[in-house]
């Protein structure tokens, strides 16, 4: 469905889902209460604009950039009554009951009290206030040098499919341990060593790629050090249903990584660069190929091995840096953004930067560069 709003109104919803600070003073809610779910999410009737938990409570906001009409009010209502009966308890049954909000810059009373009547609620925002907090959090929100790249343990990104898979099948939680009674509908290979240990990694795999959920827990910018228990309950994020839905349908237990897929994972990257430890990585990854490859046609790893953890501004402990050459290096191989290139005598591999990574890096360079200035005046 094409996009046929004003610039206005999606830099507006842009702020509102990139920032929810800035929607909790507007709504009212308290500090850290809200986690987007989804933003411009197709339904059979239409295409929403935000969602938000808070708490049991799914917000459900039409948002405009102009003054609300009745029209707005009608269109509101035809969203309440289908998430009502089509989609609260089935893909969120972690919320009890559903808010409607109109958000608009003016709402004339009539449209007030319209609202009122039939179960909405109205909010008035003004539009330079938003842009305002918008731009004193640009640069200083990003948590790019203290969100520094993690140790996944997981060598492949396809290796997460069956996981994805299987919280796919189901609108119900599953916890770590259904995740591990279950393994054969997970694993590569059904005899893993350390189940427990595997699963975990790759449970928390998937939520820093925002591919997985844990009900009722913070989100994972709120957390300093993302745990799993055994009994925490897991559901797909919005994000984990349309990467479930782009998985190919082979014969494999675990299938490979789809070009879908990687549209998905890229768009992550585009959108949210700085979301979690992984995709920090990822995109320092990219950076520290870009970087080696301007006095060479050619990235050896062993000069990754050397820039990355540099780059990164770490050292990791208990892995080596070819570990996380490897690992990330696989990861950006699969979604297209990096070519990886075996020598002709298979000793070494070499990395170039794909069209695809070089047009995301040149996207990310301004964030980056600015990010690295504040990092450096604390």
């Amino acid at each position: 469905m094409p996009d046929s709003r004003s610039a206005s109104e999606k830099a507006i919803e842009d702020v509102f889902a990139k920032h929810p600070d800035i929607t909790e003073e507007t709504l009212n809610y308290p500090d850290n209460s809200l986690t987007l779910l989804a933003r411009q999410q197709t339904v059979d009737i239409g295409r929403t604009d935000l969602l938000f938990l808070a708490g049991e409570e799914l917000l459900l906001i039409e948002l405009k950039a102009e003054r609300a009409t009745e029209d707005n009010v009608v269109q509101l209502e035809e969203y309440r009554d289908y998430y009502q009966h089509s989609v609260l308890g089935d893909r969120y049954p972690s919320a009890t009951h559903l808010k409607p909000i109109l958000l608009a810059p003016e709402i004339p009373p009539p449209i007030k009290q319209q609202c009122r009547q039939t179960g909405l609620k109205p909010v008035e925002f003004d539009v330079g206030t938003v842009l305002e907090k918008f731009e004193d959090r640009l640069f200083t929100s990003h948590s790019m040098f203290e969100k520094q790249p993690v140790s996944t343990g997981v060598a492949s990104l396809y290796l997460i499919n069956g996981l994805i898979r299987y919280l796919a099948a189901t609108s119900e939680p599953k916890t770590k341990n259904d995740c591990i009674d279950d393994l054969e509908k997970i694993a590569v290979k059904p005899d893993w060593n350390k189940p427990s240990a595997r699963m975990g990694q790759f449970i928390r795999l998937g939520i820093r790629l925002n591919l997985i959920q844990r009900v009722n827990k913070p989100p994972l910018q709120q957390v300093d050090q993302l745990r799993v228990s055994q009994s925490d309950k897991l559901l797909l994020t919005e994000r984990g249903h349309t990467y479930a839905g782009a998985m190919s349908a082979g014969p494999e237990r675990v299938p490979p990584l789809s070009v879908d897929q990687a549209a998905v994972l890229t768009e992550l990257l585009y959108d949210r660069p700085f979301y979690s430890d992984v995709t920090v990585g990822m995109v320092l990854f990219l950076d520290s190929v870009y970087d080696l490859s301007r006095s060479s046609d050619r990235v050896s790893g062993d000069a990754l091995e050397e820039w990355f953890p540099k780059k990164a501004g770490r050292d990791w402990r208990g892995r080596s840096p070819g570990s996380l050459v490897n690992w990330y290096g696989n990861y950006l191989d699969e979604i297209g953004l990096v070519s990886k290139i075996s020598a002709t005598d298979g000793n070494e591999e070499f990395h170039y930067l794909t069209p695809e990574g070089a047009q995301l890096l040149s996207y990310l360079q301004v964030d980056i560069g600015k990010e690295m200035i504040r990092a450096q005046s604390r």
